[in-house]
C-alpha cells in the first residue's frame, strides 16, 4: 500500500517522511498533491481503486481469513485489502488492560477537545473486557465520567459501546459527533476549565479533597491542588512507574539521590 500510495504520489519514501514529520496534516496535504501533479480525477481513480483491492497474493488471503475468524467470523463483508487493515488495527487496540498499566492522563483532549474523554475511553474498553483491576471506576461509579456524560447528553453503555467500536481517539469523537447535539467551543472550554480545576478549591470538597490528598501523596503536599494531580501521582504510584508525558523529570540540580 504504502509503495504505491508512494508512486502515485511521484515521491521517495524519505521525501514523505522528512515533510510528514515537519508538516501539520493540512498543509501536508496541500504540499504533496502539488508536487505530485495529479488531479483530482487521478486522484480519484487511484481512491477508487484502492478501497475495491482485493487480496491478490496466498500471504494477503491468508492474513484476511486470519483477521476475519479472530475478529469477526459472523462478517461476511471485508473482502479489500483496506478493511483487512482496519479490521487487524480494530482487534488490535480496541481491548484496554488496566491491570497492566493506567489509562492515560486526564489533562489529555484527543476526544472532541474534552479533558478526560480519552482516559474515559480507556476504562471504557477495559470495563468491557472485565480489566479495570478492581481499582479504576467506570461510568456512573466515576464523578468525572458522570460529569462527561452529562456534557456529551449520552449514557455510559452508549460511551463504551462507540469507544470499543472506536479505538482511534479520532474517529470515536466523529462517532460521537453524529450522534451528540453539537457542542459549542465556549460550552467545551468552560467544562474543561472546570474539571481542571477540580480539587480543593471546589467549594464543598475541601475537607474531601484534601483526605484524599493525604492517602495518594503523604502528609504535607499542599502543592498539589486538584485532582487531575492526584490522579497522575495515583497513577504512577499504583503501577510504580514514571510517566513523563505526565510530567517533567526532576531538575538536574536535584541532590536527593546519593547527594549527586
Amino acid at each position: 500500500n504504502d509503495a504505491d500510495l508512494l508512486a502515485f504520489l511521484n515521491t521517495t519514501e524519505e521525501a514523505f517522511l522528512d515533510l510528514a514529520i515537519a508538516t501539520p496534516d493540512d498543509e501536508l496535504a496541500e504540499q504533496v498533491v502539488a508536487s505530485s501533479g495529479r488531479s483530482m480525477a487521478e486522484i480519484d481513480e487511484f481512491n477508487t481503486q484502492q478501497l475495491d483491492r482485493e487480496p491478490e497474493d496466498d500471504l494477503h488471503r491468508r492474513l484476511l481469513k486470519e483477521r476475519i475468524e479472530a475478529y469477526a467470523p459472523e462478517r461476511t463483508d471485508i473482502k479489500t485489502v483496506l478493511k483487512s487493515i482496519e479490521l487487524d488495527d480494530w482487534g488490535a487496540f480496541r481491548d484496554t488492560d488496566l491491570t497492566a498499566a493506567p489509562p492515560r492522563t486526564a489533562y489529555i483532549k484527543t476526544v472532541l477537545g474534552i479533558v478526560a474523554a480519552a482516559r474515559m475511553a480507556d476504562k471504557a474498553r477495559a470495563s468491557r473486557i472485565d480489566k479495570l483491576g478492581g481499582y479504576y471506576l467506570y461510568g456512573d461509579d466515576s464523578y468525572l465520567d458522570r460529569q462527561i456524560l452529562e456534557l456529551l447528553g449520552i449514557d455510559a453503555a452508549t460511551f463504551a459501546e462507540s469507544a470499543w467500536l472506536n479505538p482511534n481517539d479520532v474517529e470515536l469523537g466523529e462517532w460521537l459527533l453524529e450522534r451528540i447535539k453539537p457542542l459549542s467551543t465556549g460550552t467545551v472550554s468552560a467544562f474543561n476549565a472546570r474539571m481542571s480545576l477540580h480539587g480543593i478549591a471546589t467549594p464543598g470538597y475541601e475537607e474531601r479533597f484534601a483526605k484524599r490528598r493525604d492517602e495518594v501523596c503523604g502528609k504535607g503536599r499542599n502543592d498539589i491542588t486538584t485532582y487531575f494531580e492526584l490522579m497522575d501521582i495515583d497513577d504512577q504510584d499504583h503501577f510504580e512507574i514514571v510517566d513523563l508525558e505526565r510530567r517533567p523529570p526532576r531538575s538536574p540540580y536535584d541532590a536527593s539521590v546519593a547527594g549527586i
